[in-house]
């Protein structure tokens, strides 16, 4: 598949890797849309002070959903989904007690972990929240931003 990886600021090259394999409790999405967002930019000018290179970027999107573990019942194949983009612990206390935004460890895609600037992306199918059938693939890649 393709991936867009920044190398350096205002540099971004297309690799070609392997598609990722899909463990029991994930999804595959093939990226429909990508947002591109001010911290975004920051990181293009080399000015985002959280990111270093090289960096797949991509955090507000839009996907179908086109495969998903054995596990995983709160999508199906074809479902329009959108990805929380924040990658937390899930065991410092502001984790255990629902403030996922403070996690001691808290990363986001795109910026600190891989992002989805890809054809395809996994993620654990807790973070895929199902998008409306009629919304447009334009606006599911804005919910994140909202």
């Amino acid at each position: 598949m393709i991936q867009a990886v920044m190398t350096e600021p205002g540099r971004i090259m297309f690799h070609d890797v392997p598609v990722p394999e899909v463990k029991p409790d994930q999804i595959k999405v093939k990226m429909k849309k990508i947002g591109v967002c001010g911290s975004d930019i920051h990181v293009y000018h080399g000015k985002h002070p959280y990111t270093s290179y090289p960096v797949v970027q991509g955090h507000e999107v839009s996907a179908e959903v086109v495969e998903t573990g054995r596990n995983v019942t709160n999508v199906k194949v074809g479902d329009k989904v959108t990805i929380q983009p924040q990658v937390v612990c899930g065991k410092c206390y502001p984790c255990t007690h629902g403030m996922y935004n403070d996690c001691e460890s808290l990363k986001v895609n795109g910026f600190q972990t891989t992002g989805m600037a890809s054809e395809f992306f996994v993620v654990d199918a807790v973070k895929a929240l199902k998008l409306p059938d009629k919304m447009s693939w334009d606006h599911g890649a804005m919910i994140e931003p909202l």
